[in-house]
């Protein structure tokens, strides 16, 4: 069994103590951002903590191998001076984070739980969802290449180096209406198929991944993979971003980056065992 830091179990031993939650995270840009399920701010470390009552730690699993740790973690928006703008997907994502015990009369007192990074970011109305993935997550991550006939590197990225700078790849529009994981949008692409498994981006920094697109008189109609948490109002702004289905074919015809494609278009298929064994009959 662990055991609690000294001060921490001191304070605890007093009669009435107590300890709550506080969530520590940090963003690319240098801020900190720290939430806790006391019911009034706590200072700490160099770093406040702003009261989210709503705040609550489910799922969570600790273990004492190397299996990651993982937690979600469910706050509200908007209280006690924490703005939505702050906490969107594009800000939280990969974001480090730690999960730390304090007693609440003593906030010196403190113990650090867990030390991960934010994976998923859901928005469920005034809610928002967290995923809290332990360090050792990162030993599950894929290392290498793969052979295989279609390319793994991400549309646009050092490895990818296709050049996106052109109109044809980004169009920004209003929604006229929204459906589930349908959305009609007023502007007209060039070519509307090239944004299939692009994404489709709302002013709050939440991304969609997007399915297909076709062109629909005047503007054009996007399928996303997964319906927004709540249905875009109609006249309300969305980004439209190219996507790449990893064919060398796409790479060459639509980007004209064939030259870099990183997959192995002429490896063989399983159909080529099929055909040689038909022939050796």
């Amino acid at each position: 069994m662990k055991e609690l830091p000294t001060p921490l179990a001191t304070a605890l031993s007093q009669q009435g103590a107590g300890t709550v939650l506080c969530l520590k995270i940090m963003l690319a840009d240098g801020r900190i951002v720290g939430l806790t399920e006391h019911d009034t701010n706590l200072t700490f470390g160099g770093a406040v903590y702003l009261a989210q009552p709503g705040l609550s730690l489910a799922e969570f699993e600790r273990t004492a191998d190397l299996a990651p740790d993982s937690a979600v973690l469910e706050t509200a928006l908007s209280t006690n001076g924490l703005a939505s703008g702050d906490l969107n997907r594009a800000a939280l994502l990969n974001s480090r984070a730690e999960i730390i015990r304090v007693s609440w009369e003593n906030p010196d007192h403190h113990e650090l739980i867990a030390v991960g990074t934010i994976g998923e970011v859901e928005r469920r109305g005034e809610a928002l969802l967290l995923e809290f993935r332990g360090l050792a997550e990162q030993l599950a991550a894929p290392t290498g290449r793969l052979y295989q006939k279609s390319c793994d590197a991400s549309l646009g990225d050092g490895r990818c180096k296709a050049s996106l700078s052109s109109t044809s790849f980004e169009i920004s529009g209003q929604i006229t209406s929204a459906s589930g994981v349908t959305l009609a949008i007023d502007a007209l692409p060039a070519n509307a198929a090239t944004f299939a498994h692009g994404s489709a981006e709302f002013p709050d920094g939440t991304k969609y991944p997007i399915r297909t697109a076709r062109q629909d008189g005047e503007g054009c109609v996007v399928t996303l993979w997964r319906a927004p948490s709540l249905d875009p109002a109609s006249g309300s702004s969305v980004t439209l971003r190219a996507g790449c289905d990893k064919r060398f074919e796409t790479c060459r015809d639509v980007f004209a980056n064939h030259e870099n494609f990183l997959g192995f278009p002429t490896i063989p298929g399983t159909d080529v065992l099929a055909v040689q064994k038909a022939a050796s009959r």
